[in-house]
């Protein structure tokens, strides 16, 4: 608005002497004119001079600058009595596409003389407006009636609007502009009238009315576009694709941020470019599309190198951070917030600060730090009621809700809660209210009040499906889902959950593997739900699609996939940098673990940070590999399963839900489902058999362990009386292949039950396994008795957390036992590995006899202990390592200790050695679940290829062998040959020709 220049053009109107001639001479020779060039008092006092010189270009000029508007210069002139110098400067301004009908608005205010009463309106209501004060511009203002048919009127239309606006009132200032835009509109003020559109859209956002906003944006870009108004235009778009945002249209809103785009792009106008691609990333996340959300975030990145501009480098490193922490990149993830939060910091904005604190704070809940989470939300919180960002607050205050429902303070939580709702209602922020909502009807489902929390939980559902937004809808039905489930409603539960399995397969479309795992982890509960509903409801079919839809997909898409090509030679040597990288880090990692240094959470980042670093060469190397593109094969059906099963195989999946574990049992006749008790029970017996776990070595049993594993059996029982024992299973039933859910992949199935049992990631991967074709492999490759303590001139020591690994001398007999080829001592190294590997097309078996090293919390940093040749190398065949080694053999036997270990990844199983190796294209692997003893593995090994050379199947010959090993006095004990158990193929045969029916 202008500042005071309705009084200065009359006084200069009384006083238009020889002086003013003067005064305008020496301005132009000091070059100050343009200082006050945008003014339209003064505007209007230079028209004047001109017209008193007679110098129509003069008068052009003036007519042709931009700012001020000819409009506004006009009605100076014309409230100035100035009437005919205003008709000659409309004529000279209606060269202009938004001054066309300027000539004419003129030709009517001829009639229509200056009103003292409104010129003192509008002087009292610009001075208000100057000072912020609000109240007085709605006072002021408050009998101006409907009347604009002057520039001025509808000017104090628009400042009464802005006044509404100020006083937080935006619904009533969103329909204050729409009035003015009316008004200009009438007048044909065309320029006037998309601002005020623009405006009104603005003020409908914040309102919440979004079909308003998407009208009156829409009604701005019009006329910007029909003005050639680019850059205006421009700025247009970006707000119509918020409002269709907003009002669901989803790929309307990509469109327009598109077409802003291509406005900056055509403009040259590189920091507009920036922010229209950040904008079209956050559109393509809050829809859930995060391949487009990171490509988009990404390339304002990579635009951002050439500007120094730190606003837009913080917000495309926030976005990206949120991303990436969604897709379950962690690392990465902070890596991205903390610059963000650093750049914020140090330019001492309170609104980017506590933008960042919030985003970190949410991801440190998602890696289980809830009280850290809770810090930086709070902090968040301060700054955003300093600066008075309602959006922020509520939305904060939700997040701390969230934090004190984790932390089991639920009084606080709903309080939090609540307050949340009423500021986004408040707002008019509807996606915020969808959340706040479905947390609320969670919390209460959870706690009892399932009525009111099925209430919340659809109010929920109901506004997700206005936003349009897949990630929302997706979130809010898998919480409507566990309501129903909750209240044991399992027809609605399964109705809920087909719609949410629905969009999650439109939020997986175009996710890399990294990411579909993780999204597949996040909405886990989706297939748990699903298939807990179907069991209970005895529908078995859709029961199994649930079940096979959430299991091992990502390992079902790189068996189902193409042949891999070689990687580059230049994408391996990437890969062994990386790899060097992260087994220093490990290293130091260890070193101040093992002085329990309190600075170890700063090597604990620099892992993650190698990790991240590696996987993004691995990422590289896959789609190098023709592996980038793989989707995840149909799951396997009932039927399908049922066809495949041979006579006297049985299959089991055991399910989990939050209170139970099911199980569904598949024979080739028939289909059935059971409750096996609380899962309460269940963790207590896993728990009570493994002890509190982690890493460890194998060895000899510790005299100080004997009596505790001699009571092994009585730790057994109880797993067999919850998992097998009701499963009714008949003396027909010569083998089990058994789909486990979580930890129950840490069961020793052949201590439970007297037949061979196979564990599989889901019968989708087992079928795939057997359907890929091979011929029989030939010679067993053997690696064993590691040189641990280093040989000067061959070998280096290996240690673990700092702490030499101790010789196993029982190996050096199973590794000859066993092996056509042996590489033993220094030659059991990984270099020698690789050559040996590819000596031949294809081996019958790779048995490594070694330390296995467990890290559950990086489990793909748990290792086979080999020897080590160099410096640069840390002697330790990692989970990571095995993943990029293509590994042409029919089995793999990991004779070391809690090969079988590593952690439960939601949706996918357990992610470790024996995963790494299913991934590297071995269809069978022999793994443990505990420490084993290094003599009695010796021997059950040796017994093992006995059979199975011998052409019994790998779960066959691993039943015997345990048979024979416990049947000898001193190794009877489960501990000696319960841990061992077979993962992928058991059986060398096909599974069984489809029948036709």
């Amino acid at each position: 608005m202008r500042e005071g220049c309705r009084t200065r053009i009359a006084s200069r109107m009384r006083r238009r002497t020889i002086h003013a001639w003067c005064l305008l001479l020496l301005l132009l020779a000091l070059g100050m004119t343009a200082a006050r060039a945008d003014d339209p008092g003064e505007a209007a006092n230079q028209v004047l001079d001109a017209l008193d010189r007679d110098d129509a270009q003069a008068v052009a000029r003036i007519a042709r600058r931009d700012p001020p508007d000819p409009w506004i210069v006009a009605e100076e002139l014309c409230l100035a009595d100035e009437v005919d110098a205003a008709h000659i400067f409309a004529k000279a301004a209606a060269e202009r596409l938004d001054a066309k009908p300027l000539p004419r608005y003129v030709k009517q205010r001829r009639t229509r003389w200056s009103n003292r009463k409104l010129l003192d309106t509008f002087d009292a209501v610009e001075e208000a407006l100057n000072a912020e004060d609000a109240k007085r511009v709605l006072a002021l203002t408050k009998s101006l009636g409907r009347s604009m048919t002057t520039v001025t009127h509808v000017e104090l239309h628009a400042m009464r609007a802005e006044g509404l606006a100020k006083s937080e009132r935006p619904g009533d200032a969103a329909e204050g502009y729409a009035k003015a835009a009316r008004g200009a509109e009438k007048l044909g003020w065309r320029r006037q009238a998309a601002a005020l559109h623009l405006e009104a859209a603005r003020q409908g956002l914040v309102h919440g009315d979004a079909a308003f906003a998407v009208e009156h944006a829409e009604s701005a870009v019009a006329d910007y576009e029909a003005l050639s108004r680019a850059h205006d235009a421009g700025v247009s778009l970006g707000v119509l694709a918020d409002a269709l945002l907003r009002d669901g249209d989803g790929p309307g809103a990509l469109d327009a941020h598109r077409d802003a785009l291509d406005v900056w792009d055509g403009l040259g106008n590189a920091i507009a470019v920036v922010r229209s691609t950040t904008n079209l990333g956050v559109t393509f996340e809050t829809l859930g599309e995060y391949p487009g959300a990171l490509r988009e975030f990404e390339r304002a990145l990579v635009l951002l190198e050439k500007l120094d501009s730190p606003t837009d480098t913080a917000d495309a490193l926030n976005g990206l951070g949120r991303v990436h922490e969604l897709v379950g990149n962690y690392a990465r993830a902070r890596g991205y917030l903390e610059r963000c939060l650093d750049i914020e910091t140090k330019r001492g904005t309170d609104s980017g600060k506590a933008s960042a604190l919030v985003n970190l704070g949410n991801l440190y809940s998602r890696m289980g730090d809830e009280k850290r989470c809770l810090a930086l939300q709070q902090e968040a919180l301060e700054l955003m009621r300093k600066i008075g960002d309602r959006d922020g607050i509520a939305t904060t205050t939700g997040n701390i809700g969230a934090s004190y429902e984790d932390l089991g303070e639920i009084e606080k939580a709903l309080d939090h809660y609540e307050r949340a709702l009423e500021l986004h209602r408040k707002t008019g922020r509807r996606e915020g209210e969808a959340k706040t909502l479905e947390n609320i009807g969670l919390l209460l489902s959870e706690h009892g009040d399932t009525k009111r929390g099925r209430k919340d939980l659809e109010g929920a559902v109901a506004i997700a499906r206005e936003l349009g937004s897949k990630e929302v809808l997706a979130n809010t039905l898998e919480s409507l889902a566990k309501g129903h489930y909750a209240a044991r409603r399992y027809k609605d539960t399964l109705r809920v959950a087909e719609e949410a399995r629905s969009e999650l397969h439109a939020l997986l479309a175009g996710l890399g593997e990294n990411e579909t795992t993780a999204v597949r982890s996040e909405y886990s509960d989706v297939f748990a739900l699903g298939a807990g509903a179907a069991a209970r409801l005895k529908a078995y079919a859709s029961a199994i699609s649930f079940v096979e839809d959430g299991r091992a997909m990502s390992l079902a898409a790189v068996l189902a996939g193409p042949s891999r090509r070689e990687t580059p030679p230049a994408l391996r040597d990437a890969q062994a940098s990386a790899l060097a990288v992260v087994a220093k880090a490990r290293k130091q990692l260890e070193a101040a673990r093992e002085r329990d240094d309190k600075g170890a959470e700063k090597e604990q980042r620099a892992l993650e940070e190698a990790l991240d670093a590696l996987r993004q060469v691995r990422d590289r190397i896959r789609r190098a590999r023709g592996e980038g593109s793989r989707s995840a094969p149909p799951a396997a059906r009932l039927e399908t399963i049922q066809a495949a099963l041979r006579a006297g195989q049985t299959f089991v999946f055991y399910l989990q839900d939050a209170d139970e574990v099911l199980a569904l049992v598949i024979d080739r006749a028939s289909a059935r489902g059971l409750s096996l008790g609380k899962r309460d029970a269940l963790d207590e017996a896993i728990q009570a058999l493994h002890g509190p776990g982690g890493p460890g070595t194998r060895g000899p049993l510790r005299r100080e362990e004997a009596s505790t594993q001699a009571k092994a059996e009585d730790r057994i029982e109880p797993l067999r009386t919850l998992l097998v024992a009701p499963l009714g299973l008949g003396a027909d039933v010569k083998e089990l292949v058994v789909s486990p859910a979580g930890t129950v992949g840490y069961v020793p199935f052949g201590a439970l039950i007297d037949v061979p049992v196979t564990l599989v990631p889901s019968a989708t991967t087992w079928l795939l396994l057997h359907a890929s074709k091979r011929a029989r492999g030939q010679g067993v490759l053997a690696i064993g008795d590691p040189d641990y303590a280093g040989t000067p001139g061959r070998t280096l020591p290996v240690t673990m957390r700092g702490r030499p690994l101790s010789r196993l001398p029982a190996t050096s007999a199973e590794t000859k036992a066993v092996g056509d080829v042996r590489l033993l001592r220094a030659d059991a190294n990984e270099a020698g590995l690789r050559k040996a590997l590819a000596r031949r097309d294809r081996w019958r078996s790779v048995h490594f006899a070694c330390h296995g090293l467990l890290d559950p919390q990086h489990p793909r940093l748990s290792a086979l202990a080999l020897s080590r040749l160099r410096e640069e190398d840390d002697g330790l065949l990692s989970a990571l390592e095995v993943l990029g080694m293509p590994i042409h053999a029919d089995l793999a036997v990991l004779s070391a200790c809690e090969t079988g270990r590593g952690k439960v990844v939601h949706g996918e199983g357990i992610s470790g050695l024996t995963r790494a190796f299913l991934y590297a294209g071995v269809p069978s692997v022999v793994c443990s679940l505990w420490k084993v003893d290094d003599e009695a593995t010796r021997a059950l090994m040796v017994r093992f290829y006995e059979l199975w050379i011998g052409d019994k199947g790998v779960a066959a010959a691993l039943r015997e062998a345990q048979d024979h090993l416990r049947k000898q006095p001193r190794w009877r004990e489960p501990y000696y040959w319960a841990a061992w158990v077979v993962w992928g193929l058991g059986s060398d045969l096909p599974p069984a020709p489809v029948r036709k029916r």
